[in-house]
């Protein structure tokens, strides 16, 4: 998976933790967290929901991507979560390198999109590799996932 710089350290310190006790709260080693905190391993959605509750901060500000989900009044953390992780993962399968505000543009459409019609995770994923192919292939990337209008012409008769 491709890997994506997190504040998981910053926000540890703000929190007055060390590593070690960090470590506790969630269950893991120091030397785990130090791995996290260095982009050495996998911040998978299961470390990022473990990461938050102890931390008391949401996935958005663990990682460094400009996310925005102010259509929702509160967050869906195990769904940010996913998308982070989901993003990441077919990146890295499609080869592809989006820069950290394309990618926060797109995890926001698609969290936005994903609340309001209810998407089951198969189709959310369908869509970020629509998403990440089109940028791979040059082409814009979509803005939403609603399926476009078709356009109604109206043939005008002379008279």
């Amino acid at each position: 998976m491709a890997r994506i710089a997190n504040h998981i350290q910053k926000r540890r310190e703000e929190r007055g933790h060390t590593q070690e006790q960090l470590a506790r709260l969630v269950g893991t080693t120091g030397a785990q967290i130090n791995r996290l905190e260095h982009a050495q391993r996998k911040l998978t959605v299961e470390w990022l929901l473990r990461l938050c509750r102890a931390l008391d901060c949401t996935a958005d500000e663990l990682v460094d991507l400009p996310i925005k989900h102010a259509r929702v009044k509160t967050c869906d953390q195990a769904l940010l979560s996913s998308l982070i992780t989901w993003f990441a993962e077919i990146a890295e399968k499609h080869k592809t390198k989006p820069s950290p505000h394309q990618l926060g543009a797109w995890i926001s459409l698609t969290y936005n999109d994903a609340m309001r019609g209810n998407m089951p995770p198969r189709q959310i994923k369908a869509l970020i590799e629509t998403i990440l192919l089109a940028s791979k292939m040059g082409s814009k990337a979509p803005t939403s996932c609603k399926p476009a209008k078709a356009k109604q012409t109206v043939k005008s008769r002379k008279s």
